[in-house]
């Protein structure tokens, strides 16, 4: 618990699984893997079923700030690339009382991120979930403990999801759809096409995305920058999320059933229900999203490298991640009683 105070409970019946899906979906574009203690499909679409939301299960989601924030971590980890380097680092808010959400990104190639008051990694921060995994039983909370403090910014959890995990997640919600202002085409991307290799090519407008071209919108750097490849990974998960919610929970169960396994998380599964309550009632599509990199919040580098200007980014932290009640709970509003059939 974040808070000494004792919550009266307020129990209130779980919507079906549908809340697990916020971290799913909010991974989807970071392209990494959540797993953590995955519970045996079917049970857990009971057990969140069959759930309850009180003021101390709210308390322990928003923490101290009143928001919920998660870090996305995208993995790219494969066979033959071995090892696990988060090229996506983002993270993302929403109040649920105002409805406001936000995100940014730390760009791959930062080097010299705090680890504490007095200590810096030196290497890229892209390296940093790795090294922590050396020490820590949890490198994902221990990642998001520190950038939360480096930041000046609450995390309450992190998520983890890699490119199968990233396919098959995508394929299950029947893909997204992004909009391009302009056509994309990658000079060294490319993807296999009924036997033969062709690049990757984006059109001017609406673009459907599922399987490998999914991956390839959020992987693709060589048409534009890392910088602007970050913005469009942000861009898949509003897309990924807005499309989840859209689906109805009766499409999710077949969700939590195929992401087993795919995702590492420190959320525990029973909150995933009011999780995605709060989420539900965000507006997505107006939220401001930002990339950490150089000039205006980071300073350049020789050898493709980058440090943060701390000060700068903190400032765009307090102005869109502001606290909206601290140390209170939230819960959804009373659902509306459908008035009785007149005889």
């Amino acid at each position: 618990m974040k808070t000494s105070e004792t919550p009266v409970p307020r129990p209130r019946r779980a919507a079906l699984s549908r809340g697990v899906v916020f971290a799913i979906a909010g991974i989807i574009a970071g392209s990494a893997i959540i797993t953590g203690p995955v519970l045996e499909p079917a049970r857990a679409i009971m057990d969140l079923a069959s759930g309850t939301f009180t003021s101390a299960q709210s308390l322990r989601i928003l923490g101290r700030d009143g928001r919920f924030t998660i870090l996305l971590l995208g993995s790219d980890a494969r066979p033959s690339f071995p090892g696990l380097r988060t090229d996506a680092i983002l993270v993302a808010s929403v109040d649920p009382v105002t409805r406001r959400a936000a995100i940014f990104s730390i760009p791959r190639d930062t080097v010299n991120f705090p680890l504490s008051a007095t200590r810096k990694y030196p290497g890229k921060i892209n390296a940093l979930y790795q090294y922590l995994g050396r020490t820590n039983k949890s490198p994902g909370t221990a990642m998001r403990k520190i950038v939360g403090n480096a930041l000046g910014v609450e995390i309450d959890a992190y998520a983890l999801l890699g490119f199968a995990g990233f396919r098959k997640l995508v394929n299950n919600i029947g893909g997204v759809d992004v909009y391009l202002t302009r056509a994309l085409t990658d000079p060294k991307y490319t993807i296999l096409v009924n036997g033969v290799r062709r690049r990757i090519t984006f059109r001017q407008g609406w673009n459907h995305l599922e399987d490998l071209r999914a991956l390839a919108y959020a992987r693709i750097r060589y048409v534009d920058n890392d910088y602007a490849r970050s913005r469009r990974q942000q861009q898949v998960i509003v897309a990924a999320i807005q499309k989840v919610l859209t689906r109805g929970p009766e499409r999710l169960a077949g969700l939590v059933a195929a992401s087993a396994g795919l995702i590492k998380t420190d959320l525990p599964l029973v909150d995933a229900p009011l999780v995605y309550a709060m989420v539900s009632r965000a507006n997505l599509a107006t939220a401001p999203r930002t990339v950490f990199g150089p000039r205006t919040y980071a300073t350049a580098l020789p050898l493709s490298r980058i440090v943060l200007r701390l000060t700068i980014c903190r400032t765009w932290i307090r102005r869109y991640f502001p606290p909206v009640h601290p140390g209170a709970a939230w819960l959804p509003p009373e659902p509306t009683p459908t008035p009785a059939p007149v005889p």
